[in-house]
């Protein structure tokens, strides 16, 4: 099913349906990489906090109970060196760390603390709530961390998956670039496969690794819940959602000016960046709300506000 809708009925949309009083904490930070700002969206999408952290805001990690965690480049090009900043639930700037390299991606810890995927220097590293560096690991082409539920999982551009669990390592190789990692709900692992056409991945224990669909454009991201798997392409403004043995459920092309990349899991459906617009798109491919007025979106992450 493909949807096409307007850039002016996708900024006036708010559907009543989209609504979830039994998640009212849900909520959303967003890096406005144009403004050099990182926004906190409420379950409405409404504004709720905005963090003025200069430079250019690329990759946004949410901490479990409120605020989160941004890399920042100094300089719009990957080869300019990246900050860490901690944000507060009210936008206050409470920790920096760094410099690092180009910062693929990041992920909050429970106690503040993050994980850092540094591209640019090959390395895997923990930061405590401070900023302060507390372990790194060498991983050449390191492309993705994720915090599962009880383990650490990171993958790099050999097609190497690793998750780690109180010193316990687990890996996978999927032979492609790995250039994003999930947990499920039911705590299966989906890997995105970057090469080519592009793939999606399930893995098992004991190092199983099944190909599950071929994507047939390029694509750096995904996102899944109980709904399916969910990709953007990198191309053009559309997504795609999956069920679990690669049937394709709907795509969404999206009329808004700008390509997607960066996606997260909003209920039933994502978010997605486009532009300077922030869409959510239900699990049929059609857009239940959206909000404008940013300079240009880069990455997102999904958290929760504080009771």
């Amino acid at each position: 099913m493909i949807r096409r809708i307007a850039p002016a009925l996708a900024a006036l949309l708010v559907s009543p349906c989209s609504r979830d009083d039994r998640n009212v904490r849900r909520a959303a930070w967003v890096a406005d990489r144009g403004a050099g700002e990182v926004h906190l969206l409420g379950a409405d999408l409404g504004l709720l906090a905005t963090a003025r952290c200069g430079g250019w805001p690329r990759v946004v990690a949410a901490l479990p109970g409120g605020g989160a965690w941004v890399a920042t480049g100094r300089g719009p090009e990957p080869s300019d060196p990246f900050d860490l900043a901690r944000i507060g639930p009210d936008g206050a700037l409470l920790a920096k760390g760094g410099p690092f390299g180009w910062v693929a991606d990041l992920a909050g810890e429970p106690d503040g603390g993050a994980w850092v995927a540094d591209r640019g220097r090959g390395l895997l590293v923990r930061v405590g709530p401070d900023g302060g560096i507390l372990e790194s690991a060498s991983v050449a082409g390191i492309r993705c961390v994720e915090r599962g539920r009880s383990r650490i999982l990171h993958g790099d551009d050999q097609g190497n998956v690793v998750a780690t669990v109180s010193g316990t390592r687990e890996s996978w190789t999927i032979g492609g670039e790995a250039t994003d990692v999930r947990e499920a709900p039911d705590r299966g692992l989906w890997v995105l496969d970057a090469t080519g056409p592009g793939r999606i991945w399930r893995l098992g224990g004991g190092g199983e690794a099944r190909e599950v669909a071929t994507l047939g454009f390029s694509a750096e991201h995904l996102a899944v819940d109980s709904s399916g798997i969910w990709v953007a392409s990198v191309e053009a403004a559309f997504v795609r959602r999956f069920a679990r043995d690669g049937e394709v459920l709907a795509d969404a092309s999206l009329d808004v000016p700008g390509e997607t990349n960066f996606l997260e899991a909003w209920g039933r459906g994502v978010l997605l960046p486009v532009g300077g617009v922030l869409l959510e798109v239900g699990p049929s491919g059609k857009v239940r709300r959206s909000r404008t007025g940013f300079a240009s979106l880069a990455g997102l992450a999904v958290g929760e506000t504080p009771r």
